[in-house]
């Protein structure tokens, strides 16, 4: 457990190490409850757009510019494969 001092504002500084477990930066949203007495910060995850609302061109152009994902995917897999044989060479 890590003690923090609340600031004459009402604001809470988050450790490091808790905002890069709960992967939190800048404009991250949480939500705040209470439970038991104690405060709980939970991580808000976007909800995705639902395509029976009709809104899922709000996705459109979401991966431009992200390269050819089939042929990251193969040089991943290449590198997994090579680690591997490396393995069991050393075995």
């Amino acid at each position: 457990m890590t003690k923090v001092i609340i600031n004459e504002r009402g604001e809470i500084p988050i450790p490091n190490e808790i905002l890069e477990s709960l992967n939190l930066g800048p404009g991250s949203e949480v939500a705040l409850d209470v439970h038991d007495g104690a405060m709980v910060v939970s991580r808000l995850f976007p909800s995705p757009p639902s395509p029976t609302a009709g809104d899922w061109r709000t996705m459109e152009g979401m991966f431009r510019g992200a390269g050819d994902l089939m042929e990251e995917l193969a040089k991943e897999r290449a590198l997994e494969q090579a680690r591997d044989d490396q393995r069991l060479r050393s075995l």
